[in-house]
């Protein structure tokens, strides 16, 4: 089961995550992801938590590449302030996404998703993200990823423990 945590930048607004995955088959896994984000400015104070559960399928289509898709239930909650006056907004949403993993060798991964977002009142975004992973002792790995959005620029530096890899 990997877990990670990382820390993220949004134009100016900074987070951080937790996230756990559960291998249920060779072809199916469990996940689990939270999030928070904020940013301060002099007059103004924005804060959003995302959570999300999900189901992954993951397939090899070579000795060192797999393909596979997520689906995730989601729940946003966001708050604005503005001096002393705040206000807060919760949707829940639904987000699907593919991706692609490379084993450039045993101990480099490269990877590339696309993940979209979909809500009726805080709307759609699609991100589309590339990353890198080394890892170490078969269990530890440092992982980064750089993502484009509709509305978002991501940059996320993390570290990810495999229970029984």
């Amino acid at each position: 089961m990997p877990t990670y945590y990382g820390w993220e930048v949004h134009d100016g607004v900074a987070g951080v995550g937790l996230g756990a995955s559960f291998q249920a088959t060779d072809n199916v896994f469990l996940r689990l992801g939270y999030s928070y984000q904020s940013s301060k400015g002099s007059r103004t104070e924005i804060s959003v938590r995302d959570v999300g559960i999900g189901v992954g399928l993951v397939q090899a289509v070579g000795d060192r590449t797999d393909v596979g898709a997520v689906l995730d239930l989601l729940n946003t909650e966001a708050e604005v302030c503005f001096s002393w006056d705040c206000g807060k907004a919760d949707e829940n949403g639904i987000g699907f996404g593919a991706f692609a993993r490379h084993w450039v060798s045993q101990s480099f991964e490269v990877n590339a998703n696309v993940y979209r977002s979909s809500y009726d009142d805080f709307g759609d975004e699609t991100i589309l993200s590339l990353g890198v992973a080394g890892w170490w002792q078969d269990q530890h790995s440092i992982r980064g990823t750089i993502g484009v959005g509709d509305d978002t620029k991501i940059f996320t530096l993390g570290y990810q423990y495999a229970f029984g890899r």
